[in-house]
């Protein structure tokens, strides 16, 4: 009773006798009644009634404290959402943007290819990148989906629905629905499926972005090459075999297995030999799609005599061998859904190399082996 103010006691009640009765409400409030009638009117007997009254004025405190903090995660939760899928969003415009310029770059290569007499080259690099804008799409659409279908959104609707359609008050749901019952676990539930498709989303953009620069960067060097010369560079053949793998997603869909036997950096047309490797390796994925083994591609890289040897086996479908004869015909195709320009134009660019390009197979369902062997240069 230190607190209680005694002169504002009077002012309110007159100078006249009353009791007052503290009862601690929760840890850190305390419940005071005064009565003006009797200074004897609070008794034992009245003791058992106030503590019901104060049980239940607790447990309203607790659950307005609980909905409040509630209310507040769930503010903040739909905040962070917005958010990062407004992020995800702005990296998927900053992609297509990224798209329309590498359009706008192919069309440039070809006029210049022409023009310049060019076009097996042009032909070679536009067909690995068709295969790979393709791939792009793929991923555009995936994300779109992606999108409207966010699962940790459809966890929160159907949460704020059941709230909504409960008969009873917030509190009683709390303490007697199922649903209620684990509504923080599935609150932790829901954002943890937030942060899982954050998180895949962003891997697919940076996979996106990586492919676009790699695709850009290819129509680079070849408008700086326009007079058709070779630009002989000493190049890391682990750097080399990594991009080509990347571009294609190579290591994504099979067992690449990469092996090395040559020290230094002897000199190549780096840009031209990952343009060769790269329609080299799309070949070998889509024969391995049609097998029903572990997939599993190789590269070997080596020296014999004064030659560069890279080996790009297959464990596909294998060739038969009248299609062996034909394959690096223009045009030539085992499926209706290719070009069949692409080994036809590689096997130019490794002529134009001073080098070729030849293929092996024991047969169908026996995989397959193309052979890339350039001048050594150091």
């Amino acid at each position: 009773t230190n607190n209680l103010d005694h002169s504002r006691l009077v002012e309110v009640h007159g100078e006249t006798s009353y009791g007052v009765l503290c009862y601690p409400v929760s840890t850190n409030s305390v419940l005071i009644l005064i009565n003006t009638k009797s200074k004897n009117h609070f008794n034992s007997e009245n003791f058992k009634t106030i503590n019901l009254l104060v049980q239940q004025l607790e447990m309203s405190l607790d659950n307005i404290e609980m909905y409040e903090k509630l209310t507040l995660f769930n503010n903040e939760l739909e905040k962070q959402v917005a958010l990062r899928t407004r992020e995800l969003k702005n990296e998927r415009d900053k992609a297509q943007a990224i798209a329309y310029e590498l359009k706008m770059a192919q069309r440039e290569i070809v006029d210049i290819a022409k023009d310049a007499g060019r076009a097996e080259v042009a032909a070679n690099v536009l067909h690995n990148v068709g295969n790979s804008s393709m791939y792009l799409l793929g991923q555009f659409e995936i994300m779109k989906r992606s999108l409207k279908s966010e699962s940790s959104l459809e966890v929160l609707n159907a949460l704020i629905s059941k709230i909504d359609n409960y008969e009873g008050t917030f509190s009683e749901f709390i303490e007697r629905d199922p649903v209620g019952k684990r509504m923080l676990e599935f609150l932790k539930e829901m954002r943890g499926l937030s942060d899982e498709f954050i998180d895949d989303q962003t891997e697919r953009v940076t996979k996106i972005e990586d492919k676009l620069r790699m695709m850009m960067k290819m129509i680079r060097e070849e408008n700086k090459n326009i007079h058709g010369f070779a630009l002989l560079e000493k190049s890391d053949f682990g750097l080399l075999i990594e991009e080509a793998s990347t571009f294609t997603s190579l290591s994504e869909s099979v067992k690449h297995l990469v092996k090395i036997e040559i020290d230094g950096q002897p000199k190549i047309d780096f840009e031209k030999v990952k343009n060769i490797l790269i329609n080299l390796y799309s070949n070998s994925l889509k024969a391995c799609r049609k097998i029903d083994r572990n997939a599993q591609v190789n590269t070997l890289v080596k020296l014999r005599g004064n030659k560069i040897i890279i080996e790009v086996s297959d464990n596909g479908v294998g060739m038969t061998e009248a299609t062996l004869g034909s394959i690096f015909s223009a045009g030539f195709s085992t499926s209706d859904k290719h070009s069949g320009y692409g080994l036809h134009n590689s096997s130019i660019v490794a002529q134009g190399l001073g080098g070729s390009l030849t293929g092996k197979s024991d047969g169908p369902q026996m995989g397959a082996t193309f052979v890339l062997e350039l001048p050594y240069v150091v």
